[in-house]
């Protein structure tokens, strides 16, 4: 049986996240590469996605943008002790400490045990205090939070903070910077969704985008993998009634995404932004683990790379982790959906992060698709 929650009123201004998304982008010595090339695949006839790969970033994923906004902030209060605590499935901890390494603060990361020992080194590679906790993603955060509370220590969330989402919504500011040239059209933006941060500041974005550039459309198509047993879409419940409900568990298959419930942050921000319908629309999807391998595979034959043969100066096409190859295959199923829509549209998949292990990767390629249990994490 679902947990239903009820949304509160947007605390905070859309233009405001915007101006907070332009200057995080605009910000200095942080590291994020802001000039990432589309690599483009073909699927079916005539059907280009043009993939954005924020793996190509220095810690493997999108998450370093959020962290390096949230700290940027905390950098400006005197009284800021030079110390965080947060807790995450990998990325976002990779993205923090990376700044908080840049930036010389301390970072103490909570992480379930769970999670990919490629990810847990990036944060100690970078001289974070990595504490492993039993359970899932919420059981970390509520170790995080509890140790935040008592030792006094401010908590950076993952996605349930104004400026972290801000810095998300940068992804979207360089994905149009690659297309503002053509003439004005359709953009398909494709984005998981774990507690909804990413999604939120992309779609804030292209708000602001289309009522500043006549003729762009945008729609922005958040990404599920559902637990087994579960058919209940977080997203698109939350789309058609309002309701954040809490689902009883979450598939580890796509860790990067597996979150019970939106934060409430993203979803106030999205339950106001789904009332400009004539300049953006918000969907939801769900996919299966068929489909986000198969997605894999698809890439491997596009000359994605395993880890292990990646250059590491140049991520662009090394392969994704599983959470960020559900975009492709989100792509996809729109595509057989949507025929009439295509011609006038560019579907734009966000890799959102390449921190997967050598094991992993191999495991998703070689696996019979009629057999999916003998993937680790399922």
């Amino acid at each position: 049986m679902f947990k239903v929650v009820s949304l509160s009123r947007i605390s905070v201004q859309s233009n405001d996240v915007y101006h907070m998304t332009l200057a995080a982008n605009d910000c200095q010595n942080t590291g994020i590469k802001h000039q990432i090339p589309f690599c483009v695949i073909s699927v079916g006839a005539n059907v280009e996605l043009y993939l954005h790969n924020e793996g190509a970033q220095s810690p493997g994923a999108f998450k370093v943008r959020g962290a390096a906004a949230a700290l940027t902030e905390l950098l400006k209060d005197p009284t800021f002790t030079k110390e965080v605590v947060t807790a995450s499935a990998g990325n976002h901890a990779s993205g923090l400490a990376d700044q908080c390494f840049r930036k010389g603060v301390k970072a103490i990361i909570y992480m379930p045990k769970s999670t990919d020992p490629v990810k847990i080194k990036n944060c100690t590679d970078n001289g974070a205090e990595v504490r492993l906790t039993a359970g899932d993603f919420d059981d970390a955060r509520n170790a995080a939070l509890e140790f935040s509370k008592d030792a006094k220590i401010k908590f950076i969330h993952p996605y349930d903070d104004y400026h972290v989402i801000a810095g998300q919504g940068g992804v979207m500011v360089d994905i149009f910077d690659k297309l503002k040239t053509q003439t004005p059209h359709h953009v398909l933006v494709v984005a998981p969704v774990g507690g909804g941060g990413l999604m939120a500041g992309i779609a804030n974005t292209c708000l602001h985008l289309a009522q500043d550039n006549p003729g762009w459309h945008f729609t922005v198509l958040g990404v599920e993998l559902l637990p087994e047993k579960v058919e209940t879409s977080r997203l698109q419940t939350f789309l058609s009634t309002g309701e954040r409900i809490i689902l009883p568990a979450v598939n580890g298959f796509a860790a990067g995404a597996a979150v019970k419930q939106l934060g409430e942050k993203p979803s106030e921000l999205l339950g106001y932004l789904k009332s400009f319908k004539d300049r953006i629309r918000l969907d939801a999807s769900v996919v299966t683990r068929d489909e986000i391998i198969q997605s894999m595979k698809d890439l491997s034959e596009n000359g994605f790379t395993l880890p292990t043969q990646t250059d590491p100066s140049n991520k662009t096409k090394k392969l994704p982790e599983t959470t960020a190859a559900m975009t492709v295959a989100a792509a996809k199923q729109w595509v057989i959906k949507n025929n009439n829509e295509i011609k006038n549209t560019t579907i734009v998949p966000i890799l959102t992060g390449s921190n997967i292990s050598q094991e992993m990767a191999e495991s998703c390629l070689r696996v019979n698709l009629n057999s999916l249990t003998a993937i680790k994490g399922t």
